[in-house]
């Protein structure tokens, strides 16, 4: 019988036994279990009945196609939070269900990257179970950070946000003016990580970003760029190392219909034009919180005339949204990282004056 708290790896691999030593060896301190399967049938098999936290499977079975068996597995256990490693690829497909990936190497560097990720999975089991209670609260409360929707005759604001684990390491917020409901206020961060350190950084980040928009709101800021100015020399002031997080805030005015915005290393908004089916991208290079204090921020904005959608999101969404350009790797196509946007339409009896 397992004992209680001990985790489960499952290695399915013509060469278990080699790997399943160099894990082993790897992570001595902890307590650990292995299981190992030659095949991708057996191995689904005893996936079933030992239900391991990790399964690390080669894409070049006998029997079964690698990849094809880790989709297999992921649709058929909807639910369950094993989690997957996949090597040894040739190449990528889209909407690979893999959790980790490694292409054919040479085996010194297949050690290292089953060693070391491996040992990170098993260090955050162990972190999640010292830390369950703060982590269940967090999970909750990041929820509960979440704005309202606005729902208007003249604008509709929306927004996705699915965390890449139980804690997301980036937030959103926007509302409209308490003065002027003809504006729409609000911004969006992406702090590094998916872990309670940086669900603490996101409190952070949420409270200087809509303390500062607010100031700006009521005047006491004349640009946006000097909001984020502003937030990045606190973050400085409050620690010398701070925190990098990347954040946008912005500034929808319905009545001069123009869209302004000050970013911090979200690089990316689209747009869409009303004639167009497909949203196109408005390039915002810049610099994240946290990299030097004095760094200056521009003011951007771009004109709402036959615009009737803006999405403002991490880079998790649009890494996982499909491009026709050849220049994209195709794996991006797959969620790898928390993913957060702000969904903005202008329904088009606003945008005909």
């Amino acid at each position: 019988m397992t004992p209680q708290g001990t985790i489960k790896i499952l290695i399915i691999s013509p060469i278990a036994e080699t790997v399943q030593n160099w894990l082993f060896n790897a992570m001595e301190e902890f307590s650990v279990e292995f299981y190992s399967s030659l095949t991708g049938i057996s191995g689904i098999d005893k996936l079933q009945s030992i239900k391991p936290a990790l399964a690390i499977i080669d894409s070049e079975l006998s029997d079964i196609n690698g990849m094809s068996l880790t989709a297999i597995i992921k649709n058929t256990l909807i639910g369950s939070k094993t989690e997957i490693f996949l090597f040894n690829l040739n190449t990528m497909y889209p909407d690979i269900k893999a959790d980790q990936i490694c292409f054919k190497v040479q085996e010194n560097n297949l050690r290292d990257f089953l060693t070391s990720q491996s040992r990170l999975f098993v260090e955050k089991i162990e972190l999640e179970r010292r830390h369950e209670d703060e982590i269940i609260k967090a999970k909750a409360l990041q929820y509960e950070y979440l704005p309202e929707q606005i729902d208007t005759e003249n604008l509709q604001v929306h927004y996705v946000f699915s965390p890449y684990g139980d804690l997301s390491g980036d937030g959103c917020d926007f509302w409209l003016s308490d003065n002027d409901k003809t504006k729409l206020y609000g911004f969006l961060f992406d702090c590094t990580g998916h872990d309670l350190t940086s669900f603490s950084q996101c409190s952070e980040f949420r409270m200087l970003l809509k303390k500062n928009l607010r100031l700006n709101e009521m005047g006491l800021y004349s640009s946006l760029s000097q909001v984020v100015e502003s937030i990045n020399q606190d973050l400085f002031m409050i620690d010398k190392d701070p925190p990098t997080a990347a954040a946008i805030v912005f500034c929808l005015d319905m009545e001069k219909r123009i869209f302004h915005f000050a970013s911090a290393g979200i690089n990316v908004i689209l747009k869409k034009e009303i004639s167009n089916l497909n949203y196109e991208e408005v390039i915002t290079p810049s610099s994240p919180f946290g990299y030097e204090p004095d760094i200056k921020y521009e003011d951007e904005s771009f004109e709402l005339d036959g615009i009737d959608g803006i999405i403002i999101s991490s880079d998790g969404f649009t890494e996982v949204m499909v491009s026709n350009s050849d220049d994209l790797p195709k794996e991006n196509i797959a969620k790898h990282d928390d993913v957060t946007a702000i969904f903005i339409n202008i329904p088009e009896r606003s945008i005909s004056r």
